[in-house]
């Protein structure tokens, strides 16, 4: 009974959609193709972003699905998902090469890592200046922040005042007026 059951609810819990998107390669070819993702069962567009860690199957033009890891790809964008088109790249933290998905670029880039827990997908962020790649999360996350804007006086000082300005659910707001600044 258990495994009619479980073979009965199987489709609604994992369920994939093919997305358009096109991957830059190690060599920096760019293949344009479709991603095999897993998506919401509830929502074909809603994509799950945890199912994305260091591999993502691609369908090519023959409609063969192919592997490729974060050693095959330096990024890849996945268009058309209910947030809009996502943009992942492939990155190093703690000797660990996983996809990060790229939330903001400019001078300082933002990325998320993303991975499930207690039934939730949690989204860790990460910034990256001058090829220094640090999380930005955790009991001080403020600081690393303010290590990365520095050279803007103002938006530092509101940043580490946390009592009147800026608070940590912020964090995306001051990294885009950062990057706005230094266009």
């Amino acid at each position: 009974m258990r495994l009619f059951l479980f073979i009965l609810l199987l489709p609604i819990f994992v369920h994939s959609q093919k997305f358009d998107g096109y991957a830059v390669t190690s060599a920096n070819d760019t293949i344009h193709c479709k991603y095999f993702v897993a998506t919401n069962p509830f929502s074909e567009k809603l994509l799950s972003v945890a199912s994305i860690y260091d591999k993502i199957k691609i369908l090519n033009d023959k409609g063969e699905k192919i592997e490729y890891t974060t050693k095959n790809l330096k990024s890849f964008l996945i268009k058309g998902t209910k947030f809009g088109d996502l943009k992942f790249v492939s990155l190093i933290y703690d000797n660990n090469k996983r996809f990060y998905h790229e939330v903001q670029a400019g001078r300082l880039m933002f990325y998320r890592f993303y991975k499930e827990g207690s039934g939730m997908v949690i989204g860790i962020g990460f910034g990256l200046k001058d090829d220094k790649f640090v999380e930005l999360q955790g009991p001080e996350f403020r600081e690393r922040l303010g290590e990365f804007i520095i050279d803007y006086p103002e938006l530092y000082q509101k940043w580490m005042d946390s009592n009147k300005y800026y608070k940590p659910k912020q964090l995306e707001e001051v990294i885009k007026l950062y990057n706005e600044h230094f266009k």
